[in-house]
């Protein structure tokens, strides 16, 4: 069973639709509104809380003990039942971490196997691992968008990290509530860093706009890539395309949208033209409404399919 996206958790009523966006008739001319009360604290507990049923109604520390015995059943019997027979489990594991540090990133397998402090993987062997955790549907990567490539200068090829729950990547990191609040008045400012990835807790917040959008795109018949330039000037964290219309959107972990965060969906559209039907950037803010420049703003748990 595929994660529950936050539409389908059933926490608060949608007020802006992925549909009616893609319907629109006029670019940038959908109707954006809503309130909530839905804190940055509540978004961190569902990131944790997981997006499989079975896991959401567990406590913090049953759920370690389930997740536990979750990855023991993939190392024991999902790799086995593909032909796979693991010497060493523990090095799958110490890969996966290393997968879950690179969460929202697009670095390269290298750096990857490179970060599982020494483990003596080979490349040849986790290129055979990804295919199993692909097919077990642990691994849920985003393709690079590359159709417009002819107008959008050079553009990455390699696919974005993530994992199929954002509660995977924060159990496979041994983060939870605690760690990733950070401070009581706006989480996020002492939390945990990666020197070379940066904040983690924006990065699961990604990932958990990525599981919804997910959910959102295969409803509305539409497909979900990201965009980055191949020298980094330009990123869009997700691209939603169902035939000739996208709709661009950045997730921000913050309670507001400044002017700045903008500017790549405002490039993207630029090029785009007519064919760019929308532009959005989703929050953990409180507030739904268009910008002058035309970018919705909306908080992750009002944005439904």
């Amino acid at each position: 069973m595929y994660p529950l996206s936050l539409a389908e958790r059933n926490i608060e009523q949608q007020t802006v639709s992925i549909g009616e966006m893609f319907s629109s008739e006029k670019t940038f001319a959908t109707t954006i509104a809503g309130m909530t009360d839905f804190s940055a604290l509540q978004y961190i507990d569902e990131i944790v809380s997981s997006g499989f049923p079975e896991f959401r109604l567990l406590s913090s520390e049953n759920r370690k003990a389930a997740f536990e015995s979750y990855f023991e059943n993939i190392l024991s019997h999902g790799f086995i039942q593909q032909g796979i027979r693991l010497r060493q489990p523990q090095n799958v594991l110490c890969w996966l971490r290393a997968f879950a540090a690179a969460t929202a990133t697009d670095v390269g397998y290298t750096e990857i196997l490179d970060a599982t402090d020494g483990t003596k993987l080979s490349v040849k062997s986790t290129i055979a691992y990804r295919k199993v955790l692909h097919y077990l549907r642990l691994l849920d990567e985003l393709e690079p968008w590359i159709e417009g490539e002819e107008f959008l200068s050079a553009l990455k090829h390699t696919p974005k990290h993530y994992l199929a729950d954002p509660a995977i990547a924060a159990y496979l990191l041994d983060l939870d509530e605690q760690i990733l609040t950070g401070t009581k008045d706006w989480p996020g400012r002492v939390e945990r860093y990666d020197d070379q990835y940066g904040s983690i807790l924006s990065r699961l917040f990604k990932a958990l706009v990525c599981l919804c959008l997910r959910g959102y795109s295969s409803v509305n018949n539409a497909k979900l890539f990201y965009v980055k330039t191949h020298k980094g000037e330009h990123e869009v964290d997700f691209i939603m395309k169902r035939g000739s219309k996208v709709i661009a959107c950045e997730g921000r972990f913050s309670p507001t949208a400044v002017s700045s965060d903008g500017r790549h969906l405002r490039w993207f559209a630029d090029r785009m033209g007519k064919d760019c039907c929308d532009m959005m950037i989703i929050t953990a803010g409180s507030v739904a409404y268009r910008r002058p420049d035309g970018i919705a703003v909306v908080p992750a748990i009002l944005l439904g399919a």
